[in-house]
């Protein structure tokens, strides 16, 4: 005779859940509770209810409740008043208060809709219409039918980059009923290509920091659950102390120390070193030991911190080598002397990386002026005996080659004896 629908509601399967009440022709009034799936095309649970009230069930009104089941309220007349009543059922729609199941008849329908009057109406598109309808606010995701987009899967990609990276690739999974995909980036970085969809190419500027990559679908009914993926940015090393160490040094010389400040970030360090040196111990830290060759100059040791993401600054340390004093060359002077001679002169060419001269004298003959110097002035005494002068050049490295002069000192008259 009658039917109403009271309420509807989506339930959590999908399908759709209408509770109203039917009026017999006998008039007597039953609470109705019909389920389908979710085109709303076929019935998959229908259900009436007698709850007492006479028979008479009216403005029955219903959901679904945590469980799965069904809570029904309804009224009807009582023996004084009209009274108020609830039905709760389990998910196949049992309760135990006098149900039955129901046959419903589906029937073709024409709808024709009204054009509600409202009070204001603003917006252009279908994203920004507002309307005002009876002092309620409908906007475009009041009435949105399609789900929300799903929770965004695992962002996949590199996890450790460097300061100045670029073309970095980072994906997640096809969310779905997203049409759109936002993500939001630690600072320093920016999406190079790929915006608004699920995969997406980042630079990482030279300033750039550590921090997490979120991204979630997007689609007109809102925001899906965001996924996170944490990034962390090298930098490259910071620039290099300055060195410390022996300056100058000689050729041949070994076991040398120079060393740098820990150099902040650098996991190795990279030196360089004059020619004819090398390094003994110590490569790829922040100290070693180095030996000179008998042909090393001299050079700037230089040393630059390392990591995965480059190399920093320089520091440089310049290095003299000093070598020994070439050979002494031809010692000129007087070859043939007497005991007691004195003011005799000796003389050898200057000798190159000499700081000093270092002679060897006939017993009995001795320097009396130019000591260390590349001429000196002898004196030979009175019992002063044939010898070699020999010079060498010295500096703090050592002694160079020696160069002798072979001199002959003549003694005096022996004293005659008695005359007879």
């Amino acid at each position: 005779m009658a039917d109403e629908g009271h309420s509807i509601q989506n339930t959590s399967d999908g399908g759709i859940l209408i509770v109203g009440f039917s009026m017999n022709l006998l008039g007597a009034a039953y609470s109705i509770l019909l389920k389908t799936d979710n085109t709303g095309n076929t019935v998959t649970l229908s259900k009436a209810y007698n709850n007492g009230f006479m028979g008479m069930q009216f403005f029955s009104s219903g959901q679904q409740t945590n469980d799965g089941g069904y809570v029904i309220g309804n009224m009807g007349p009582g023996a004084l008043a009209w009274d108020f009543g609830l039905i709760k059922t389990d998910v196949s729609g049992n309760s135990g208060c006098n149900e039955s199941s129901v046959t419903p008849t589906q029937e073709a329908c024409t709808f024709i809709p009204e054009i509600p009057a409202y009070s204001s109406f603003t917006g252009t598109t279908s994203e920004s219409i507002v309307v005002v309808v009876s002092n309620i606010t409908i906007t475009d995701t009041t009435f949105c039918c399609s789900p929300g987009p799903d929770n965004a899967g695992t962002i996949s990609g590199t996890t450790t980059v460097c300061q100045g990276q670029s073309g970095v690739t980072y994906s997640v999974p096809a969310v779905g009923n997203a049409t759109g995909y936002n993500w939001t980036l630690p600072s320093g970085a920016t999406i190079a290509s790929g915006a608004n969809t699920n995969s997406i190419t980042v630079n990482f500027s030279a300033g750039a920091s550590s921090g997490n990559i979120t991204v979630f679908g997007t689609n007109d009914c809102g925001n899906g659950g965001a996924s996170s993926l944490y990034i962390t940015v090298n930098s490259i090393p910071a620039a290099a102390g300055a060195i410390t160490g022996t300056s100058p040094v000689c050729q041949g010389q070994t076991n040398v120390t120079y060393t740098v400040p820990a150099i902040s970030g650098a996991t190795g360090y990279n030196w360089t070193l004059p020619p004819g040196a090398t390094i003994v111990s110590g490569a790829n830290t922040n100290s070693i030991t180095v030996d000179f060759s008998a042909s090393a100059s001299s050079g700037n040791i230089t040393v630059y911190g390392t990591n995965t993401c480059g190399n920093g600054n320089s520091s440089s340390y310049p290095v003299t080598v000093s070598s020994l004093p070439v050979d002494a060359g031809i010692i000129t002077g007087t070859s043939t002397v007497c005991q007691g001679q004195t003011n005799v002169t000796y003389t050898v060419p200057v000798i190159s990386g000499a700081t000093g001269y270092n002679w060897t004298l006939p017993s009995g003959a001795t320097i009396v002026s130019g000591t260390n110097t590349n001429s000196i002035t002898v004196d030979f005494s009175g019992t002063a005996t044939s010898g070699n002068i020999t010079v060498s050049g010295t500096n703090t490295c050592g002694n160079g080659g020696v160069s002798s002069f072979p001199v002959t000192v003549n003694t005096l008259p022996q004293t005659p004896g008695t005359i007879t």
